[in-house]
């Protein structure tokens, strides 16, 4: 019971096999370790009554048994319904007070322990966790505060500290003033934060040129914002830039189990990186177990991919990528094993002989309106890359429909996707060759598809269409312009 702790390099708490039938409650374990819990479990019999604990790691998950876990992870499993995951923040004099607003009052009653460490009285109703009672002035954030010179808070630091220590007791935003900030910051679990209770960072002005948020990542902290399980954030009209930052150029990161996440008007800049290094993606996304994020109207300038989010990030078709710009990267937009993902009315430039719109198991897939093109002349090898995207027999089938795709190589290649309907899109191929390698439209290993009402053109000689395995593939009503006057088409003639 009412124990503090905090460790640098592992676990606040580890439990191993032999132990069992023990009650924790009332206690605060934080590890400041990126890589590892609060708490080890080796099974659930250790403990049989855990409540009314404050677990926090620096790492992506506070709990680790058979697996790191969240904490709501961990409640499934029938403990920890009262406990919770916010940081302590300690002071920095090692005495381990807490100066977080909302971890004060979290502790439930224990009978016969009614002093605290330093002997003080502690609540017969409210106590706190830990081995002390502390009491923290202030209340809960909002309504709207500036940013800046000026501002409520001189700095955006400052303004994320007052939310980490106080949390949100209704809608409010942030509204940075015009300026350039040199800063690098971490957003974790909001306390009070829902769907009417949201926060905001913006710009004052809407105008993203105006605000400047620089730095200059690390190895070990690659990002200039890294969102940790941060529900219902919107980060608007902002301007990023990793411009000089040769090394490592990643400024978004998204990890926890993050909800309803809207990326909107931003600017990000990276730098002008020109092969596939993730050192580069300028917005990277593989450890976020959360549902809802949407990316619309950013613009996205250099670096190796725009928008790189892989192994389940918002899955259940609430990954919306709309309406955004990418110039100048290996990967436009790259998409990995995130089920019924939209990627809709995006503007595409891609460069150093990479890929334009690149979906990897997901499934559906539903790719409509995009323009891919070329940033350099013959420097985009594949427009999209739809690989293993399968829909279903049930009606869910993935779409690529409306889109305008140019490309040095193969416009779309459809690979192991069964259950599709490619419809009216205008696809362009330049390069020469009729050899079997590439193809406007470059469809292997897939069954169940139409091709429909779509324009296919080769200008520069080469091959059309090239449809290799496969089953149950209707194409009719497209239009084929150009290509090889001999060897046009492979395996299929329409």
């Amino acid at each position: 019971y009412y124990n503090s702790v905090k460790v640098r390099d592992s676990y606040a708490l580890f439990t191993y096999s032999g132990s069992s039938n023990n009650t924790l409650i009332n206690n605060i374990l934080l590890t400041e370790s990126t890589g590892d819990a609060a708490a080890y479990f080796y099974n659930t019999s250790v403990v049989t009554n855990s409540d009314y604990n404050d677990f926090y790691s620096n790492s992506d998950y506070p709990i680790y048994y058979s697996g790191n876990k969240t904490l709501e992870q961990w409640q499934a499993y029938g403990q920890d319904s009262s406990s919770v995951s916010i940081d302590p923040m300690y002071d920095s004099d090692s005495s381990l007070v807490p100066a977080s607003y909302i971890l004060d009052n979290k502790g439930t009653p224990i009978a016969g322990i009614t002093d605290d460490i330093n002997g003080d009285t502690r609540s017969e109703t409210t106590p706190d966790m830990g081995a002390m009672e502390f009491t923290v002035e202030g209340s809960a954030l909002a309504g709207s505060y500036t940013v800046g010179s000026g501002g409520d808070y001189d700095s955006i630091a400052t303004a994320l500290s007052d939310l980490s220590v106080y949390g949100i007791s209704g809608p409010v935003t942030f509204n940075i003033l015009p300026g350039i900030y040199t800063e690098q910051s971490t957003i974790g679990e909001v306390y009070g934060a829902s769907s009417i209770n949201t926060l905001t960072i913006q710009s004052s002005t809407g105008d993203t040129a105006d605000v400047s948020w620089q730095y200059t990542p690390t190895s070990s902290a690659n990002y200039v914002l890294k969102v940790n399980g941060t529900d219902h954030l919107t980060i608007r009209n902002i301007g990023f830039d990793v411009s000089a930052s040769s090394s490592y150029g990643t400024i978004l990161e998204i990890s926890g189990e993050t909800d309803s996440l809207r990326i909107e008007g931003n600017e990000f800049r990276g730098y002008d990186y020109t092969s596939t290094s993730s050192n580069h993606y300028l917005v990277e996304s593989t450890a976020n177990t959360g549902t809802g994020m949407v990316f619309t109207s950013n613009t996205f300038l250099q670096g190796s991919a725009g928008i790189y989010l892989s192994n389940g990030a918002a899955d259940d078709g609430e990954l919306k990528i709309t309406n955004n710009t990418t110039i100048g990267q290996y990967y436009g937009l790259y998409v990995n094993n995130i089920d019924s993902v939209e990627i809709s009315g995006n503007t595409v430039a891609g460069d150093h002989s990479g890929i334009g719109i690149y979906v990897y198991s997901c499934r559906p897939a539903i790719v409509t309106g995009n323009k891919v093109t070329e940033n350099t002349v013959n420097a985009m090898n594949k427009g999209m890359y739809i690989y293993d995207c399968d829909g279903n027999s049930s009606g869910e089938r993935t779409l690529i429909a409306n889109n305008m795709v140019k490309a040095y190589g193969k416009a779309i290649e459809l690979y192991y996707t069964d259950n599709a309907d490619i419809y009216y899109n205008t696809l362009i191929n330049t390069y020469t060759s009729s050899g079997t390698s590439n193809g406007t439209l470059y469809i292997q290993s897939s069954s169940e598809m139409n091709v429909k009402n779509n324009i296919i053109t080769n200008t520069s000689g080469g091959r059309l269409v090239y449809k290799w395995s496969g089953s149950s593939i209707t194409f009719d009503y497209n239009m084929y312009y150009g290509g090889s006057t001999d060897f046009g088409f492979y395996h299929h003639n329409p």
